[in-house]
């Protein structure tokens, strides 16, 4: 189920924005120039694998830790470019983590939302990686 969620998602999430115009675009690796990766927005550019993780006050997410609000909206944001943030939705709270593969290394921080506005963001760190705590 999670896999369908991941794929589902990151077609929603494949369109790109007027400031990508400026890189190389690609359906695959091969496309692009030595020292790129075709990126999952379908730009040739250094990519990283990144992984968006949360809790509910302070409590592993899941199906009664999530009552209040059962799907996320997850930005992964490049603050240089604001307009150009990537979003995907809707992301199951229960399931605590959300990986995006080929990620544009330029896209350094993340912010998750509850439908009903609660909210929570960060930094991603050198790996990739995120954890964030939504109050309850």
């Amino acid at each position: 189920m999670l896999r369908a969620a991941v794929i589902a998602i990151a077609v929603l999430a494949s369109c790109t924005s007027s400031s990508d115009n400026l890189l190389e675009s690609c359906q695959q690796d091969s496309d692009c120039s030595s020292g790129s990766t075709c990126s999952a927005i379908a730009t040739c550019e250094p990519v990283r694998t990144v992984h968006v993780m949360w809790t509910v006050a302070g409590q592993p997410a899941s199906a009664s830790t999530c009552s209040t609000g059962r799907d996320l909206d997850v930005s992964i944001e490049n603050p240089d470019d604001p307009s150009n943030d990537l979003e995907y939705f809707p992301v199951p709270c229960a399931e605590g983590e959300l990986t995006l593969l080929d990620m544009p290394s330029r896209f350094v921080d993340v912010a998750i939302a509850r439908t009903d506005g609660v909210a929570a963001s960060g930094p991603l760190d050198g790996s990739g990686d995120a954890l964030l705590d939504l109050p309850q």
